[in-house]
Protein backbone atom coordinates (compact mmCIF):
# COMPACT_ATOMS: atom_id res chain seq x y z
CA UNK A 1 0.00 0.00 0.00
CA UNK A 2 2.75 2.51 0.08
CA UNK A 3 4.42 1.96 -2.68
CA UNK A 4 0.60 2.81 -4.28
CA UNK A 5 0.97 6.03 -2.19
CA UNK A 6 3.90 6.81 -3.49
CA UNK A 7 3.06 6.64 -6.36
CA UNK A 8 -0.22 8.56 -6.21
CA UNK A 9 2.07 10.90 -4.56
CA UNK A 10 4.75 10.94 -7.24
CA UNK A 11 1.96 11.52 -10.01
CA UNK A 12 0.60 14.23 -8.21
CA UNK A 13 4.18 15.72 -7.93
CA UNK A 14 5.17 15.27 -11.86
CA UNK A 15 1.46 16.84 -12.83
CA UNK A 16 3.18 19.48 -10.79
CA UNK A 17 6.64 20.00 -12.46
CA UNK A 18 4.44 19.27 -15.48
CA UNK A 19 2.29 22.02 -15.24
CA UNK A 20 4.76 24.79 -14.08
CA UNK A 21 7.36 23.75 -17.33
CA UNK A 22 4.41 24.62 -20.22
CA UNK A 23 4.73 28.55 -18.96
CA UNK A 24 1.19 28.89 -18.69
CA UNK A 25 0.54 29.79 -15.45
CA UNK A 26 -1.38 33.11 -13.39
CA UNK A 27 -0.50 34.43 -10.28
CA UNK A 28 -2.35 37.37 -8.50
CA UNK A 29 -2.15 39.01 -5.32
CA UNK A 30 -4.85 38.64 -2.77
CA UNK A 31 -3.80 40.21 0.59
CA UNK A 32 -0.94 38.04 2.20
CA UNK A 33 -1.21 35.30 -0.60
CA UNK A 34 -0.66 35.13 -4.27
CA UNK A 35 -3.38 32.78 -5.96
CA UNK A 36 -1.95 30.92 -8.75
CA UNK A 37 -3.31 28.71 -11.90
CA UNK A 38 -1.35 26.29 -13.89
CA UNK A 39 -2.52 24.95 -17.20
CA UNK A 40 -2.03 21.69 -19.39
CA UNK A 41 0.02 23.04 -22.26
CA UNK A 42 -3.74 22.15 -23.89
CA UNK A 43 -4.98 24.88 -22.23
CA UNK A 44 -6.68 23.17 -19.32
CA UNK A 45 -6.50 23.92 -15.91
CA UNK A 46 -4.07 21.81 -13.74
CA UNK A 47 -3.44 22.86 -10.29
CA UNK A 48 -5.14 25.84 -8.27
CA UNK A 49 -3.03 27.17 -5.00
CA UNK A 50 -1.66 29.75 -3.38
CA UNK A 51 1.90 30.87 -2.03
CA UNK A 52 2.68 33.01 1.26
CA UNK A 53 4.47 36.09 0.54
CA UNK A 54 7.83 34.32 1.63
CA UNK A 55 6.96 32.16 -1.81
CA UNK A 56 6.17 28.98 0.36
CA UNK A 57 2.78 26.75 -0.75
CA UNK A 58 0.47 27.96 1.61
CA UNK A 59 -2.99 27.08 1.54
CA UNK A 60 -5.45 24.80 -0.40
CA UNK A 61 -4.00 23.17 -3.81
CA UNK A 62 -5.80 20.84 -6.21
CA UNK A 63 -4.33 19.46 -9.42
CA UNK A 64 -7.04 18.09 -12.09
CA UNK A 65 -6.42 16.01 -15.14
CA UNK A 66 -6.29 16.85 -18.81
CA UNK A 67 -9.97 16.32 -18.29
CA UNK A 68 -10.43 18.79 -15.68
CA UNK A 69 -11.25 15.44 -13.12
CA UNK A 70 -9.35 16.24 -9.75
CA UNK A 71 -6.37 13.94 -9.28
CA UNK A 72 -5.68 15.71 -5.58
CA UNK A 73 -6.11 18.01 -3.07
CA UNK A 74 -5.01 19.05 0.46
CA UNK A 75 -3.21 22.00 2.48
CA UNK A 76 0.06 23.61 2.48
CA UNK A 77 1.45 25.45 5.67
CA UNK A 78 4.28 27.46 5.11
CA UNK A 79 5.55 24.86 2.42
CA UNK A 80 5.03 21.93 4.44
CA UNK A 81 1.93 19.40 3.52
CA UNK A 82 -0.16 19.17 6.65
CA UNK A 83 -3.50 17.61 7.30
CA UNK A 84 -6.01 15.41 5.38
CA UNK A 85 -5.14 14.92 1.53
CA UNK A 86 -7.35 13.37 -0.94
CA UNK A 87 -6.14 11.84 -4.11
CA UNK A 88 -8.61 10.06 -7.01
CA UNK A 89 -8.12 7.58 -8.68
CA UNK A 90 -10.89 5.87 -10.99
CA UNK A 91 -12.88 4.47 -7.76
CA UNK A 92 -10.65 4.91 -5.13
CA UNK A 93 -9.96 7.87 -3.17
CA UNK A 94 -7.23 7.17 -0.92
CA UNK A 95 -6.68 9.84 1.93
CA UNK A 96 -3.61 10.66 3.37
CA UNK A 97 -3.14 12.24 6.62
CA UNK A 98 0.17 14.49 6.81
CA UNK A 99 2.09 15.68 9.85
CA UNK A 100 5.12 18.38 8.98
CA UNK A 101 4.67 16.67 5.28
CA UNK A 102 5.34 13.16 7.14
CA UNK A 103 2.27 10.49 6.21
CA UNK A 104 1.00 9.85 10.02
CA UNK A 105 -1.95 7.71 8.30
CA UNK A 106 -3.59 6.08 5.08
CA UNK A 107 -7.16 5.15 4.64
CA UNK A 108 -7.69 3.62 1.16
CA UNK A 109 -11.79 3.89 0.13
CA UNK A 110 -13.10 1.72 -2.81
CA UNK A 111 -16.37 1.93 -4.45
CA UNK A 112 -17.75 -0.99 -5.67
CA UNK A 113 -21.66 -1.50 -6.46
CA UNK A 114 -22.33 1.52 -4.29
CA UNK A 115 -21.01 0.51 -1.20
CA UNK A 116 -17.92 2.41 0.18
CA UNK A 117 -15.29 -0.45 1.78
CA UNK A 118 -12.97 1.06 3.98
CA UNK A 119 -9.57 -0.32 4.72
CA UNK A 120 -6.83 1.63 7.29
CA UNK A 121 -3.31 1.24 6.75
CA UNK A 122 -0.38 3.14 7.97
Amino acid sequence: MRNFTLTIVFSFLLSTLSAQSTGQETFKIEGDLISAKYFHSSGALAQTGTYNLSNELHGLWTSYDLKGQKLAQGQYFNGKKVGLWSFYNNDRLILVEYDDSKIAQVTRLEINDQTVVTRFEK
